[in-house]
């Protein structure tokens, strides 16, 4: 499943980007430099083109995938599940630590009610796997593999916080996303309406907590310009 764990990724590091560059344009902007705020976002729209590119070919990588005859469909149902939930765990760790990375006034609202809703999904997953007969080692293996690192940690030691935090939870958001759309796939072959529900309801509020995280990058250039 390389390819379609490659593929997730690339679409996630395009989103990181394409954050990158609306805020440094937002940057741009409030500094007066035109020019700069125009290349920003000239730089940012091709990167969203990318996003939408990888995003149609989602799908395709999966597929390809589940084709190889020695692919067994549980197998990849559990470890996506697995990797599903170490993401979610790794989003709690983040949003918990959220309060001390940035501040703003319609930041704490998002981070509280994307927890609580993290919380729940990190839930949902366990009982998917726990329906599939998944052992805690395959959970334990999983958080390994994708916690290496505490993102809480790096974001605590980093100057301008809040922009990197920003940016980069709205390229999160987008992995899980990503990730999520993959499964559907999965499930759909496999024959697993149970997981597709879940798996549909999840994704679902993973897009709407994107765009809401989007939308608060205009909230961020006015922070960072006011610091």
């Amino acid at each position: 499943d390389s390819p379609a764990k490659l593929a997730a990724h690339m679409y996630a590091y395009e989103a990181l980007e394409a954050a990158g560059y609306g805020l440094l344009a937002g940057f741009a902007e409030r500094l007066g430099d035109l020019e700069a705020a125009e290349a920003a976002l000239e730089i940012r729209d091709d990167e969203v083109r990318m996003m939408d590119r990888i995003a149609s070919l989602l799908d395709a990588t999966v597929t390809r995938s589940l084709r190889n005859g020695d692919v067994r469909l549980l197998d990849r149902m559990r470890a996506g599940l697995a990797d599903a939930y170490a993401l979610e765990l790794q989003s709690i760790e983040l949003l918990e630590a959220g309060a001390d990375i940035v501040d703003g006034p319609s930041w704490d609202p998002l981070l509280e009610e994307h927890l609580r809703q993290t919380k729940r999904h990190r839930r949902l997953i366990e009982q998917r796997l726990d329906a599939l007969g998944a052992d805690s080692a395959l959970l334990a293996e999983a958080a390994v593999r994708i916690g290496g690192l505490s993102w809480s940690t790096f974001f605590r030691a980093q100057r301008a916080k809040l922009p990197k935090f920003a940016a980069f939870m709205y390229a999160f958001e987008h992995l899980e996303a990503a990730g999520y759309a993959q499964l559907h796939r999965i499930a759909e072959f496999a024959g697993d309406l149970g997981t597709q529900i879940v798996v549909d309801r999840i994704l679902l509020e993973e897009k709407e907590t994107a765009t809401r995280f989007s939308e608060r990058l205009e909230e961020v250039a006015d922070l960072a310009a006011l610091g």
